[in-house]
């Protein structure tokens, strides 16, 4: 049985603001079209043409396991998951959800508590699959993908010797524990 919780902030700025920030941010920086032109059809089809990863509708049959997280009590619909490739998916993602005029959120690993990683009617934007991490063990410097849990971090840090404070869980999400205030 799932039971729906309330959606509350915990801190005074919350993960879904800073990334809603962050993602007119980078709208404004591509120059898209603004949200007073009004949104458009959604078109799906087109979307699932210019990306490399994978887009999930309702009647997909991935959709349903998809749209899940961590916390079972969280039992959110979003109008479309599209599962990223890279980081020009992100980018078709941004502009896509601009464009037509939806909201956007952003899965890392899924962990958050609240489940704020999805949305009814948003378009979900899956890093799960941008999973990389380059560590330049002499800087002691690590560049990681949106989508890479603590798991595959620390993996390739203690093949250097390495190691850093962060999440004790393996299967949660870098971005989401960093960027939420973990």
């Amino acid at each position: 049985m799932r039971t729906k919780l309330p959606n509350r902030s915990i801190d005074s700025v919350s993960r879904r603001r800073f990334m809603q920030a962050a993602g007119w941010s980078l709208a404004g920086a591509l120059s898209l079209p603004s949200r007073a032109e009004g949104p458009v059809s959604k078109d799906w089809q087109g979307l699932r043409a210019r990306i490399r990863g994978a887009l999930l509708l309702p009647q997909d049959t991935q959709y349903e396991v998809s749209r899940h997280v961590w916390n079972a009590a969280i039992d959110r619909r979003p109008a479309a998951i599209l599962i990223c490739a890279d980081d020009g998916d992100v980018v078709q993602a941004v502009k896509f959800a601009t464009a037509q005029g939806i909201k956007a959120t952003v899965r890392c690993g899924g962990h958050n508590v609240a489940g704020r990683a999805v949305m009814d009617g948003a378009l979900l934007i899956d890093l799960s699959r941008i999973r990389q991490v380059r560590i330049d063990g002499g800087a002691r410097r690590a560049e990681v993908g949106g989508g890479a849990t603590w798991a595959v971090f620390d993996s390739a840090a203690s093949k250097l010797g390495l190691a850093t404070t962060g999440g004790m869980v393996s299967s949660t999400g870098v971005g989401g524990l960093t960027l939420g205030g973990g």
